[in-house]
């Protein structure tokens, strides 16, 4: 009887909402308070691990470099550790790299398997180290909530995926109100 009462309730919010009503409540089985909506939201995310976006060369005193090429990195890996430091963004990868004096070494993932490998990084003409990557360090985009329960929230798009397809993971994230116009 429940559940029919609750498909009612469905259905019945869904006829409202197409003629302009929002911010409907329903009582979902077992108590749960379900806010039903339909509204645009904003959303950003912080990743775990420093997402490679892409390779570049470096310009040296001694010519054009490619230091991350050259050790086997490819655009679509995740950075995890450098000389066993966590790096999860831009910031953090550059700070590890100016503590080095020689090489670095690199924990990373590429198509769920763990790899480690030796860079040297690159000197270029302004003096900074560079390892010749691109990072990603957070994702952003918008989407439809369709239902508020508690502090958890149901959207309709589809998940948050690295260019493998796989799952990005994700160390925290906002989702704010917004206008699609």
């Amino acid at each position: 009887m429940k559940k029919k009462i609750v498909i009612f309730l469905l259905i019945a919010f869904a006829v409202l909402g197409a003629f302009g009503v929002n911010g409907n409540i329903a009582f979902a089985d077992q108590g749960r308070r379900v806010i039903l909506g339909g509204n645009p939201a904003g959303f950003y995310m912080q990743t775990r691990g420093a997402f490679i976006a892409g390779l570049s060369d470096v310009i040296t005193k001694d010519g054009i470099v490619s230091p991350s090429k050259d050790a086997g990195l490819s655009a679509g890996d995740v950075i995890y550790y450098i000389n066993d430091l966590e790096v999860n963004n831009a910031a953090d990868v550059e700070r590890v790299v100016k503590l080095t004096d020689s090489s670095v070494e690199i924990d990373y993932m590429r198509c769920g398997n763990s790899y480690t490998t030796i860079i040297t990084p690159a000197t270029d003409l302004s003096g900074e180290k560079k390892l010749g990557i691109f990072i990603k360090d957070d994702v952003s985009g918008i989407g439809t909530v369709t239902f508020i329960a508690g502090n958890k929230i149901a959207t309709l798009g589809h998940p948050v995926l690295d260019e493998n397809e796989k799952l990005l993971q994700i160390t925290m994230g906002t989702i704010y109100g917004c206008n699609i116009t």
